[in-house]
């Protein structure tokens, strides 16, 4: 999202959020606060304070404020704004979508310093064996042009990519930048609330559960913050289920929400739903009792938020020693091949011219 050309990031709006709890709770009235603390933040959520303050000065419910200065708002966070001034406890509510967010933003660093090893490690080994090839080989080749180098296949392929290493030099670092920049610009933000991940995120071995696991525990957070603040439970089924921006989820718990709107029980509306997990339809089962459903809605959060946490420290662990096999061992290999071949041919040619 952007306020008056200035892109206002996610860790923005978390201050944001934080801020407007923080003097709710003081008791300071909000356009006042906001406009005071427009010198001490930056300029984007400067911005988004004093135009806030401006829309409620001049009448402006909150909720409408940020619907007019944040027109790109997720629903689910005007729903919760909402519901939250409805019953009273704004602040509780604001704290629950910071602290969805800034759990979406830990996630992501998990997976961004699991890929940040691996990087480092082909960039240090792709810059080596520029030096080798440009250096060493050059070597090779002077020192194999009396002893019919060409004969030898490898060889002749060492100094081939020797003599043409400035047409392919460039081919390695851009097709490493094109997953880089599509991770920057469009897979990062798969982990916030009400974004839909990228589909290429999923073919990643081992992400597509984390990301999975953690759109379970985001639904579970929303739909028990949802509850919490007196929203009807279809509704704040439907509210929680778009936000998490799975099609499985949406069209399993929308289809739960519609029986649930037309009269049904809530096991008529849970049945033949085998893709929901087993702990949520049982969770979702003790809905006639809100103090066990808030528990056990909590429980889950915990539960499947862990399970995408401890999913995402596997693939730190795993990924690095895999890619570190596969980028320095194979650097290491031809590193080994580019000195071993070209010396036995030498030591060939040698033998072979003495005995001529």
């Amino acid at each position: 999202m952007s306020v008056s050309g200035l892109r206002v990031s996610p860790e923005q709006l978390i201050a944001l959020n934080e801020e407007i709890a923080m003097l709710v709770r003081a008791g300071v009235p909000l356009e006042l606060g906001l406009r005071e603390r427009g010198d001490s933040v930056p300029s984007a959520l400067r911005n988004i304070n004093r135009e806030l303050a401006r829309n409620m000065q001049s009448g402006l419910p909150l909720a409408e404020s940020l619907a007019i200065t944040l027109p790109g708002l997720p629903r689910v966070y005007s729903a919760v704004i909402e519901a939250g001034l409805r019953s009273g406890n704004l602040p509780k509510a604001l704290e629950s979508l910071s602290r969805l967010a800034r759990q979406g933003i830990e996630l992501r660093q998990r997976i961004e310093f699991a890929f940040l090893y691996p990087l480092m490690v082909f960039s240090l080994a792709y810059v080596l064996f520029l030096v080798f090839v440009v250096e060493t080989a050059h070597r090779w080749h002077s020192m194999l042009g009396d002893f019919h180098r060409g004969h030898d296949p490898f060889v002749g392929f060492v100094a081939m990519v020797s003599n043409n290493w400035q047409s392919w030099a460039g081919i390695p670092p851009l097709l490493v930048a094109i997953p880089v920049l599509w991770w920057v610009f469009f897979a990062r933000n798969s982990f916030l609330p009400d974004r839909r991940p990228s589909p290429l995120l999923l073919l990643i071995p081992g992400l597509k559960s984390v990301v999975t696991y953690w759109q379970w525990s985001n639904f579970c957070d929303l739909l028990a913050t949802l509850l919490e603040h007196q929203v009807p439970l279809p509704s704040a089924i439907l509210l929680a289920a778009d936000a998490t921006g799975n099609g499985v989820i949406h069209g399993q718990m929308s289809g739960v929400a519609e029986q649930l709107q037309a009269g049904r029980s809530m096991a008529d509306s849970l049945r033949g739903r085998s893709q929901i997990p087993a702990y949520l339809r049982w969770s979702l089962a003790t809905a006639q009792d809100p103090k066990a459903f808030q528990s056990a809605l909590r429980q889950g959060i915990d539960m499947y938020r862990g399970r995408a946490n401890f999913r995402a420290e596997a693939i730190k662990l795993w990924l690095p020693p895999v890619l570190l096999f596969f980028v320095g061992g194979g650097t290491g290999l031809f590193y080994v091949l580019s000195m071993v071949l070209p010396l036995a041919a030498l030591f060939r040619q040698l033998n072979l011219d003495g005995f001529k």
